[in-house]
């Protein structure tokens, strides 16, 4: 049985929007669950997940702080309050609900195309039909883009780290050109979901079809009843 199976609805929308947003607002979940559902919900159901003795929600990688639902990964490092100050946008990305219970699964990629493109290179011409290397790469350099990391970073400190030697500048391009493609492709965390071909296209209101808009749903957050 998966972890999602174990989990009660509101459980899996929690989960999910912090995979996909690293935190994100109580009020945000309960406006979107609603957005989602005939059936509502209220903040008194939000806060039992606050009122736990334990901060971790059990079969995930989710714990509360303050009125966040936040990952694991802000939490255990302390990336939280740069992170809440880096947020520049008051839209997220909202798909619908089979589609977004999906991202209950942390590894979860809905366009693979850009992360196939990555993995068929380095599989023939960096690690020689490796799968196993091959395959941990190509996730380590998706996570590394997804959490922000520059690409020329990347190329430096994590090629390093992974053992990655390019063979010549012909190569360097290519491969250069493949994390550019697959950079744009990454749902990122401080673009609310988006990816940054899709985050580009809202930004600069563009008639093209990068975007659906009814994926997006603006949020400010209110003061709380008491």
């Amino acid at each position: 049985m998966e972890k999602g199976d174990e989990m009660n609805k509101l459980t899996k929308y929690i989960y999910a929007l912090t995979n996909l947003n690293g935190m994100i607002d109580k009020q945000l979940v309960m406006n979107i669950y609603n957005h989602l559902n005939d059936e509502k919900i209220t903040l008194k159901d939000i806060n039992v997940y606050f009122n736990r003795d334990e901060e971790k929600i059990p079969n995930t990688e989710v714990y509360t702080y303050g009125t966040y639902f936040m990952h694991e990964i802000n939490y255990q490092f302390d990336h939280y309050l740069k992170f809440l100050q880096a947020k520049e946008y008051d839209f997220y990305y909202v798909p619908n609900e089979e589609q977004l219970l999906k991202y209950t699964d942390f590894f979860y990629l809905d366009n693979r195309e850009t992360y196939n493109k990555l993995y068929d290179y380095v599989y023939r011409n960096i690690f020689d039909h490796d799968q196993e290397r091959s395959e941990y790469f190509t996730y380590h350099v998706y996570r590394a883009l997804k959490f922000e990391l520059e690409i020329d970073a990347l190329m430096a400190i994590e090629f390093e780290r992974l053992d990655v030697k390019l063979a010549d500048t012909l190569q360097t391009k290519i491969m250069r050109g493949l994390l550019e493609d697959l950079n744009v492709n990454v749902r990122k965390w401080l673009n609310n979901g988006f990816t940054d071909r899709e985050l580009s296209a809202i930004l600069n209101k563009s008639d093209s079809s990068e975007v659906d808009l009814s994926n997006v749903i603006t949020f400010r957050r209110k003061k709380e009843a008491k």
